[in-house]
């Protein structure tokens, strides 16, 4: 699934949960805008590295170890630069957020 259509899903989710009476009309709509605009847009190379360091997470059960055995040779092994890993930081702590609530 693409971020687009993960967005777009997320999106469904929320209006629905808003339908069904589970949620406000206020959380529904702050978090359809987060869905749909607070997604980093990411290249192959980082969509490939942050399934990696998601896969890492669920394996070992935890983000700490994730993270320390994801960020061994990043450089060469995704050929990412500082720049470039900035945004998979910033989904992959998203994401393992989303783990906790769950």
């Amino acid at each position: 699934m693409s971020e687009d259509e993960k967005a777009l899903t997320d999106a469904y989710y929320w209006l629905s949960m808003y339908k069904s009476g589970a949620i406000t009309e206020g959380v529904a709509m702050e978090k359809v805008k987060e869905a749909i605009f607070d997604q980093p847009q990411l290249n192959e190379n980082q969509q490939k590295y942050l399934k990696e360091l998601q896969y890492n997470r669920e394996r070992l059960g935890n983000t700490h170890d994730a993270l320390f055995f994801g960020l061994v040779d990043y450089e060469k092994r995704w050929n990412l630069n500082d720049e470039d890993l900035a945004p998979v930081m910033q989904a992959f702590s998203q994401w393992a957020l989303e783990q906790e609530e769950e």
